[in-house]
This record gives structure tokens, C-alpha cells and sequence, in this order.
């Protein structure tokens, strides 16, 4: 639409339909000129505008209309920071995935897995080092001086360098794993982990400014080093060793460009008791819900190895596996939306405006990828992996109905509850899920062995919800539940319309996935439309920046 209705007596020509919704949407740009045009009734309806036409009109101006100049400015660098770290996601997936591919052909089984365990050595210190102290100077509304920042990076390395010490001894002495050279390799994966820390304070910086250029761009070029090197060096001749020498590269070339380039540069660390102690309670919490979450997970999977098997396990394995596209939407939402949303408050963003529209965006958002995978599972699964996993295609709709019913509302009040200084909170509300997960699958494995896994994940996201509903109680009224309850709904039904259409024709797995795919999809437009109308036109302008 080129017009808007600001003179009644104008005429619009026949030929261009102005009850078009997603027309409507495309083409609004938040200025006065919109918004009065939107709120003039009778204007717009002299100049053909439908009843339709002129209610969507105003749910395109309305988040603007709501929300001040500075509340704007944070909302759309919140909106290109996600897209950048999702582009970075996908493009450190990808090199990570052609590096893996490679070195599998030039490494044996027993040396890959020596990379496997000092990766696994390298996230348990990463974790410990962390201690959520980051998070917490991200969270707060004052700017980290620099002498916090040195204490941080003391603390860190007061963790790293004991923990490489530690695990190069080990390597060496009682894990003997790989001889020689793979204890030198682990040894050189450690030291990179004690380099990496290093860049902590610019990437904080650059986190809460919600400037996230030259932390994707540092995380890019380590990877693209790491790649480089380790598939030369090994090719070269230098073995498994020349996987921990690209090791050391990548951590030096990350936290290098990032320190000259970020807006702190380089810091000593010096130790402060004082900020540390002050940092650590928020910390604390923080670091705890993880390792709940942790700790579900991973205790989900033992007792269905104990009760059904490798096999059944290896079953639930796969279904994650796939559905980590899935979650991968929302990486960029857990690492953006703590700065985004502790922004947004400080220029006077109500909570419970935040709240809403946060649960709508991430129930939307999610519900593309969930229905998407749900939907073909059926075909999809014996066209990717073969005949056998059965039991795979039959968890996928237990397990995307639990990240529908979860993730949404663990990504948007867990950091809502985070950035109001309430980290105990998301702790606490994380606990009874976790008992009824594991309880609940353990009682159905019994009899539906990898499904009843799935089960239990549900029953622990149904109990989640409420939880976490209860701890956010201030914020969270009636209004919100349409706001959860309208994509989730959505998602399941059209889940079901697209598997049960392909399972009439019973297809062949490529046409069942295409036809399947293609039909859930289409009636998951729909069906938003008619349930999550505010919702899904919010995360279309939410992208319209983000792309801007």
C-alpha cells in the first residue's frame, strides 16, 4: 500500500485491495503519519479499508505506540543481535560439522575419542570457571568498572589453570589415554581453555551493549583457524597432537581480536574478594538451575539405560539429536535475551508488557521448527537414518511436546526473573519438574521403554509451567495465558493435520516427509492466524528489524 487515509475525501484506486492482512504489515513503518492513520476510523473506512484491514492496521502500530524511543532503540539492537548470533550459530554448526567430518577420516576411533574427553574436561572447567559471574555484571543496570573486570578474570583463572594443571598430570599419569601424544594433546586443550577466559570482560562488554559484532566475528575466526590448522597439521603428519596445537591457536586468535577490538581491551587480572563475594549468591543460583537442568537431562538418559537398554537409549539419543535443530533457534534467544530484556526495563519497559510479548515471539517461534520436524517424523526418520528406528519416530511427538510447552516459557521468564536480580526464583521453579521427569519417565519406561522417556519429559514440562507461572505470579495474569496457550495449540494441531493427511496416502518416505511437511505447515499459518494473530504479526516486524 503506497497511501494512507489521511484525507477522507481520498480516493483509493479499485485495484489495489487495502483488507490484505500480511500487505498491511509489510509495508507499516512506525512514523505519526501511520499511527494517525490507524487510529482515524471513519477516514479509513471512507477510503475502503475493511473492518479487517483497519484492526490489523492497528496491531501493526500498536507496538510502537506503546512503547518510548529509547524502549524502541533497545528493542530493535536486541532484534539484530539475535539474528547475528543466530548467523553465528549456524556458521560455527557448520564449520564445526565440516571440521568433524574431516578429521573422522584422518583420526582413528581411539584418538578422536581422546578430543572427545578433553572437550568433555574442557566444558566442566569452562562451567566452573564461569561461576555465573558474567551473567551477573550482564544483569545489572551499572556498567562493570575495570578493576571488577580484573577480579572476574582472576577468579576465572584461579579455576582454569588449576583444572589444566590437574588434567595435564592425569593425562599423563593415571587416565593414559592415547600414550604420550594424546596426554600432550589433552595438555594443549587445557591451555586453551585458560586462554579463552581472557576475553571475558569484552565479550560482557559487548553483551550488554547488546553489540555483538566483535564477539560473533572473533567466535567465527577462531573456528575457521581451529578448522584450518587441525586438518593441516594432522594431514601433515603431526597427528593427534596437531588437533591440540589448533586448539591453542583458535583460543589465542579468539581472545586476541576480541581484546584489541572490543571496548575494554586487555586487563590484568587482580584478585577482589569484595566482588567476587558480591557477584557470587547471584552466581550461585545461577549456576545451579544449569546443572538442574543438567542433571535431568543426563539422569533421564541413565535410568532408561538401566530400565530398557542401549537400545531404547540409543533410540532417545537419535530424537535429540534431530530435534536440535529444534533448540537451535533458541541459542540466540538464551545468550541475547538476559542483556535485551535487562535493557529494556532500565528504559522503563513494564515486566508484564515484557512478559507477554517475550511468551508470544518465543511460542510462535518455536512452534515453526517443532511443527516442522513433528509433522514428518513418521517419514522423516526412515529417510534419514533407515529402517529400525521406529521407536525414534514414535518419541519425536513426546519430546517436540515438551520443548513447545517448555522452552517458551523457560527462555522468557527465566530471563526475565535473571535480569530482576531474582535468580533463586528459576532455581527453585525448576526443581519440581525435575522430580516429576524423572519419576513420571522412569514409571512409564517400564512399558513404553524410549517413549516413556518422552512421557516424562511432558509431565515435567506441564508441572514446569506451572511452576514457573507461580514464581513469576506478579507478572504473569490472565492476559499472558492466551499469549502461551495460542501457539502451543497451534503447533498441535497442525502437527496433527500434516501427519494424518500423509498417513492417508500412505507415501514413500520422501513424498510422505514433502506432503506431511507441506500440509502442517500451511495449516499452522492458519491456525495462528486465528489463535495467535497479535503474536505472530509481532514476531513478523521482530524479524523485519532484526533484518534491518
Amino acid at each position: 500500500m503506497s497511501e494512507r487515509p489521511d484525507d477522507p475525501s481520498a480516493e483509493r484506486p479499485a485495484e489495489q485491495p487495502v483488507d490484505i492482512e500480511l500487505d498491511i504489515v509489510a509495508h507499516h513503518q512506525p512514523d505519526r503519519e501511520a499511527r494517525d492513520a490507524a487510529a482515524a476510523d471513519d477516514a479509513a473506512r471512507r477510503a475502503d479499508y475493511s473492518d479487517n484491514a483497519l484492526e490489523t492496521l492497528r496491531m501493526a502500530t500498536a507496538a510502537d505506540d506503546e512503547i518510548t524511543e529509547e524502549q524502541r532503540a533497545v528493542r530493535d539492537k536486541t532484534a539484530r543481535s539475535m539474528m547475528l548470533v543466530g548467523m553465528r550459530t549456524v556458521i560455527v554448526r557448520g564449520l564445526g560439522l565440516v571440521g568433524t567430518i574431516f578429521l573422522a577420516r584422518l583420526l582413528s576411533k581411539e584418538d578422536y575419542g581422546v578430543v572427545a574427553l578433553g572437550l568433555t574436561i574442557i566444558v566442566l572447567g569452562r562451567f566452573l570457571a564461569d561461576g555465573g559471574l558474567g551473567p551477573g555484571l550482564i544483569r545489572r543496570e551499572q556498567p562493570p568498572a575495570r578493576y571488577e573486570y580484573a577480579a572476574l578474570l582472576a577468579f576465572q583463572q584461579a579455576i582454569t589453570w588449576p583444572v589444566a594443571a590437574v588434567g595435564s598430570l592425569l593425562a599423563f599419569t593415571t587416565l593414559s589415554v592415547g600414550g604420550n601424544e594424546g596426554a600432550l594433546t589433552m595438555s594443549l586443550m587445557f591451555v586453551g581453555m585458560a586462554i579463552d577466559v581472557m576475553r571475558s570482560a569484552n565479550s560482557i562488554a559487548c553483551e550488554r551493549d547488546l553489540e555483538y559484532r566483535p564477539v560473533v566475528r572473533a567466535e567465527i575466526v577462531e573456528f575457521l583457524v581451529y578448522n584450518v590448522l587441525a586438518i593441516g597439521l594432522v594431514a601433515g603428519g603431526m597427528g593427534l597432537v596437531g588437533v591440540g596445537i589448533a586448539n591453542v591457536a583458535r583460543a589465542v586468535t579468539g581472545s586476541g581480536l576480541l581484546i584489541l577490538t572490543g571496548p575494554v581491551g586487555w586487563i590484568w587480572p587482580k584478585w577482589n574478594g569484595g566482588v567476587v563475594r558480591g557477584l557470587a549468591k547471584f552466581g550461585a543460583y545461577f549456576q545451579a538451575s544449569w546443572l538442574a537442568t543438567m542433571f535431568r537431562d543426563q539422569g533421564l538418559a541413565m535410568i532408561l539405560f538401566a530400565i530398557s537398554g542401549r537400545g531404547a537409549l540409543g533410540a532417545f539419543d537419535q530424537a535429540r539429536r534431530l530435534l536440535v535443530i529444534v533448540t537451535l533457534f533458541f541459542e540466540s534467544a538464551w545468550r541475547v535475551g538476559l542483556p535485551g530484556l535487562a535493557r529494556m526495563m532500565e528504559a522503563g519497559a513494564e515486566p508484564k508488557m515484557l512478559l507477554e510479548r517475550g511468551l508470544g515471539l518465543a511460542g510462535v517461534a518455536m512452534a515453526l521448527p517443532v511443527v516442522g520436524l513433528v509433522s514428518t517424523c513418521e517419514w522423516l526418520v526412515p529417510l534419514l537414518l533407515g529402517d529400525g528406528w521406529t521407536e525414534t519416530a514414535d518419541l519425536i511427538p513426546w519430546v517436540g511436546a515438551a520443548i513447545m510447552i517448555t522452552i517458551p516459557m523457560a527462555t522468557i521468564i527465566s530471563t526475565l526473573l535473571w535480569a530482576q536480580d531474582e535468580p533463586k526464583k528459576v532455581f527453585v521453579m525448576g526443581l519440581p519438574a525435575l522430580v516429576v521427569t524423572l519419576g513420571v519417565g522412569a514409571v512409564a519406561m517400564t512399558r513404553y521403554e524410549a517413549v516413556g522417556a518422552g512421557i516424562g519429559l511432558v509431565a515435567g514440562g506441564v508441572v514446569f509451567v506451572v511452576s514457573a507461572a507461580g514464581m513469576a505470579r506478579d507478572v504473569f495474569g490472565p492476559t499472558a495465558i492466551p499469549r502461551f496457550a495460542g501457539p502451543v495449540l497451534a503447533a498441535a494441531g497442525a502437527s496433527f493435520a500434516g501427519w494424518s493427511v500423509a498417513y492417508e496416502l500412505d507415501p514413500s518416505p520422501f513424498v510422505g516427509t514433502f506432503v506431511s511437511g507441506l500440509v502442517g505447515m500451511g495449516a499452522l499459518v492458519v491456525l495462528l492466524l486465528l489463535v495467535a494473530r497479535n503474536s505472530t504479526l509481532d514476531l513478523w516486524r521482530f524479524v523485519g528489524k532484526a533484518r534491518s
